[in-house]
């Protein structure tokens, strides 16, 4: 079964690698000396591309679609407790992504550097042997073998396709041969010339072409590897939040299943989890607070399923989780039970030892809720409150905090200048009943912002201005229309 979260990965995929491209494109342009500070240079493009702002942006992109298709609702924005930690790592999504760029910019230079170290030994050894023939001091025939195995090291090594690599080393033996012919008698001729002079073409060539495809395998390859583990393992934790949320109260569930995705692409700890019955309900089916953490493993796209009270009639759940894991391993080829425990590991689970020792990262932690269902509207809330172009700094919800018996009600301003006809009790209600409120001018101004009328306390201390309904302007007709929409589903916050 397909992945829920295939296509955002694929997404995730296509627009990293356009961006990783032009990554490549830029290095290459910049690599015209041979004194350039690899280092310097990957930094200062990575920058000015903005190739880390967009991964933490298309991330944090992924791990909400995620959660939207997991939780089956659309939310507005990404909710803050998918970034907090959830493995055994302790990293929150902040400390993943900050490693995961330092991994992506390492890897480059760490690739081009190898490269142009290569291509310097290959066009070394190569001119040694021209450039010794041009001043008629040809190469003394006991050092030429160690030059035309730099070039055959280079050849095998670089990143050449196979047609470029046969042809390489073709000019290597044909150089070999005019050596030969020189170590028989012959003296140094035209023939050997022009032999030496194919084998730097090829070798300049080559080096060209290895470079070209090194810098984009570091880019497009290598750290695009990094970089869709952090997004497939994050959404893949964003998805089972939302799962979790969209089932996790829901009485008629009372069990999930675990899925295998369709491109699990090696025999695991996966697979016993989805095919093992350790808590006697069947293959893959656990009570819901004994349910695997998901993911397990980096890249980990395995997923779960409901499993309804109607199918699991007259099944009870109970602990076998030695056992049922013991018979599940009893079954495999000797193979799998290698890639499961190790190549000792069956041995010592037939002396005594615990299969859940051995196998390959197994944990006795369980799929925990990052989010409840008040988070969830809280986050909402908000994110619908500032898409309606209010001004404001912050959005509180619940409101801030504030003893409104200490307020102190301006009615000169409210009433006489403003004609708001507005009473002080009327006001302080009024703040009582709000269901959110909004920052303005630096914390210096809050608004209390309830069904009855919005309520302006300046520094903490003084009722400043008070608003009704009849007298709203559009944008807060907004955001008491998003106010009522979600009016059955707010907490109690007075």
């Amino acid at each position: 079964m397909n992945s829920p979260i295939k296509e955002i990965i694929q997404w995730f995929s296509r627009t990293f690698t356009k961006l990783s491209r032009k990554m490549a494109e830029a290095i290459l342009t910049s690599l015209h000396n041979d004194t350039v500070d690899i280092d310097k240079l990957v930094d200062s493009l990575w920058i000015k591309l903005g190739l880390g702002k967009a991964f933490e942006e298309h991330v944090k992109q992924a791990i909400k679609k995620s959660y939207d298709i997991g939780w089956g609702e659309k939310t507005i924005t990404l909710l803050p407790n998918l970034q907090n930690a959830w493995d055994s790592s302790g990293m929150n999504l902040s400390a993943k992504l900050h490693g995961a760029d330092a991994e992506m910019r390492e890897a480059i230079v760490s690739v081009i550097t190898q490269q142009l170290k290569l291509n310097t030994h290959c066009l070394t050894a190569a001119r040694a042997l021209y450039d010794g023939y041009n001043a008629d001091k040809v190469t003394r025939r006991q050092t030429i073998p160690k030059y035309l195995a730099k070039v055959v090291e280079f050849s095998r090594r670089a990143d050449l396709t196979r047609l470029e690599r046969e042809t390489l080393q073709a000019k290597v033996r044909k150089t070999r041969r005019q050596v030969e012919r020189l170590a028989q008698g012959g003296a140094p001729n035209k023939a050997l010339k022009s032999t030496y002079m194919e084998l730097l073409d090829a070798c300049e060539h080559g080096t060209e072409k290895a470079l070209n495809r090194a810098v984009h395998n570091a880019c497009e390859e290598k750290s695009r590897y990094i970089a869709e583990r952090i997004a497939r393992t994050e959404s893949a934790r964003a998805w089972a939040d939302g799962f979790v949320e969209r089932y996790g109260n829901d009485e008629d569930v009372v069990a999930y299943r675990w899925k295998l995705s369709s491109r699990h692409p090696r025999f695991d700890i996966c697979n016993l989890y989805a095919e093992a019955n350790l808590w006697g309900l069947g293959k893959g089916i656990y009570p819901k607070d004994k349910t695997p953490n998901l993911p397990v493993h980096p890249h980990c796209l395995c997923h779960l399923a409901p499993v309804f009270s109607s199918e699991l009639e007259g099944k009870t759940a109970a602990n076998q989780i030695e056992a049922g894991g013991r018979q599940y391993i009893e079954g495999l080829n000797r193979e799998s039970k290698k890639k499961l425990l190790g190549v000792t590991g069956y041995e010592q689970i037939k002396d005594g030892a615990s299969w859940t020792t051995l196998a390959r990262n197994y944990s006795s932690d369980k799929l925990g809720r990052r989010i409840s269902k008040s988070d969830s509207e809280r986050s909402i809330i908000k994110a619908e409150v500032k898409a309606t172009g209010i001004k404001c700094q912050k959005v509180n919800y619940p409101p801030r905090k504030i003893d409104v018996a200490n307020l102190i009600f301006d009615d000169n301003h409210v009433n006489i200048e403003r004609a708001h006809h507005v009473t002080e009790s009327m006001a302080k209600v009024m703040i009582e009943k709000a269901i959110i409120s909004l920052q303005r001018w630096n914390g210096k101004c809050e608004i209390y912002c309830s069904l009855d009328g919005w309520v302006y306390v300046m520094d903490g201390k003084v009722i400043r201005t008070v608003f009704k309904p009849e007298e709203y302007d559009e944008n807060v007709k907004k955001v008491q229309e998003v106010l009522k929409n979600h009016e059955d589903k707010m907490p109690n916050n007075r």
